[in-house]
């Protein structure tokens, strides 16, 4: 008894064939994203996703009772071909620098790279990827180089990011190395720039003219910009701190709309994080998914294949780490969609980092605030009941409060709970400030 695999007419599945056996039906629900087609849907036949971990599990399971179909065998020598390449760059220490494309379109910024960057840049530019290099690698720099080596820096550009990083980080280094226009929207954009800023998007991107446009995770949660990054046609969409803007459950941050945004055919994704996993392996699905939304489709199925999953009480699931044996089989699952490189690989030379303690004193103002405000938490806490994030809230105020004296503006107050929300800015009357200049 055999059984068949054979691309499906449009070639974008895998139909498999088998007279009923249970044992072949077990074995092809071991098969990741298996679903069987019934007869009144157009079977009878087990449909898989077309891609080659599911493929490498069809072989696993039936061995030599599985034939392959000519277009499926054709298809995968292509894939394994491309696969193999992707894998030798996202390794790769070094490419030469005269072969990259960017370094006669950017050459400062190419100049500039260290080995392993431009290998990186090679990589990125031939695939939307998961940039998990550890913090202060490149990252930024990398994935900008990506742009120009694909040749798709003329285009419109989507960057999420945190608050911090849009001017600090994403603005500095587009303006840094490249003349492309650079807007940043957030929650602090003055409300006289907001519509300015939108126009002036709307009409570069019908006449053709790059731009890069930084938001925040908080922005595309509120539909804000009035869903520009849904309206316009998008070049590249970069995510940063991938870890931090709610990726691993993508559809709570981005509803509906990461998989759905208008992209160019040549487009690239990329989501950032220098700690992508913090000993959490089940992160890097969030980042997966908003690569390829269609090949990684299910959260818990992802997780079956490759991570220990426990039972605790009621039957709740608890995602664990990598299945023991199967460690080598995970990373080169990954190697096609990922590169990760540590300070330690690269940067053999730098020293071990040292954590050195410095104690300042707050100035008499500052204690006297600090004072005051730490007597309002401690009534707030002792006289209602508050919840740990407002507790938690408390504590975050505090630690302001020691940093400088600031000042405070009450943004609103619920007497019935005790919660108050206010907006604090620091000034120069620090006792830290003047040890950190």
């Amino acid at each position: 008894m055999r059984v068949l695999a054979e691309l499906n007419e449009k070639g974008d599945r895998c139909n498999v064939y088998f007279r009923f056996d249970q044992a072949f039906v077990d074995a092809i629900k071991r098969v990741p994203g298996s679903i069987w087609v019934p007869r009144e849907k157009g079977g009878p036949y087990w449909r898989l996703p077309l891609e080659m971990t599911s493929m490498r599990r069809l072989r696993e399971e039936f061995g030599d009772e599985l034939e392959l179909g000519d277009a499926l065998r054709a298809w995968g020598i292509v894939a394994v071909r491309g696969e193999q390449k992707m894998k030798a760059l996202a390794v790769a220490d070094d490419w030469p620098l005269e072969d990259l494309i960017v370094y006669k379109k950017l050459p400062k910024l190419a100049e500039w790279f260290r080995p392993y960057q431009r290998a990186d840049v090679k990589f990125l530019a031939s695939t939307s990827a998961l940039n998990l290099l550890e913090p202060r690698l490149g990252k930024t720099t990398e994935t900008i180089a990506a742009l120009y080596e694909a040749n798709i820096e003329v285009g419109s550009h989507l960057i999420v990011a945190p608050q911090k990083a849009l001017d600090s980080v994403w603005r500095m280094e587009w303006e840094r190395w490249t003349e492309m226009p650079v807007f940043t929207f957030s929650g602090e954009t003055a409300s006289t720039d907001r519509a300015k800023m939108i126009a002036e998007c709307f009409r570069m991107s019908e006449v053709g003219e790059p731009f890069v446009f930084c938001t925040t995770a908080d922005m595309i949660r509120r539909g804000l910009p009035l869903d520009m990054e849904m309206s316009l046609v998008w070049s590249s969409f970069t995510i940063d701190e991938f870890h931090k803007t709610g990726l691993p459950e993508i559809k709570n941050v981005f509803p509906q709309k990461a998989a759905t945004l208008k992209m160019t055919e040549t487009h690239r994704k990329y989501a950032l994080s220098g700690t992508p996993m913090s000993g959490k392996p089940i992160k890097l699905w969030g980042g997966l998914h908003f690569l390829n939304p269609q090949l990684f489709s299910a959260k818990w199925r992802w997780a079956e294949q490759w991570l220990d999953i426990e039972k605790t009480y009621g039957d709740h699931r608890v995602i664990k780490g990598i299945k023991e044996g199967r460690e080598e089989q995970f990373y080169e699952h990954l190697a096609p969609y990922a590169v990760r490189r540590l300070r330690t690989e690269v940067l053999p030379q730098l020293p071990e980092k040292q954590w050195i303690d410095v104690w300042c004193g707050m100035t008499r103002g500052q204690r006297k605030q600090y004072k005051t405000f730490e007597a309002d938490a401690e009534i707030r806490i002792d006289e209602y009941h508050l919840t740990s994030t407002s507790i938690l809230a408390e504590y975050t105020r505090l630690k302001q409060f020691s940093n400088a004296k600031c000042e405070v503006e009450i943004l609103s107050m619920d007497e019935d709970n005790g919660h108050i929300e206010m907006k604090l800015k620091p000034t120069f009357d620090s006792g830290k400030l003047p040890n950190l200049l």
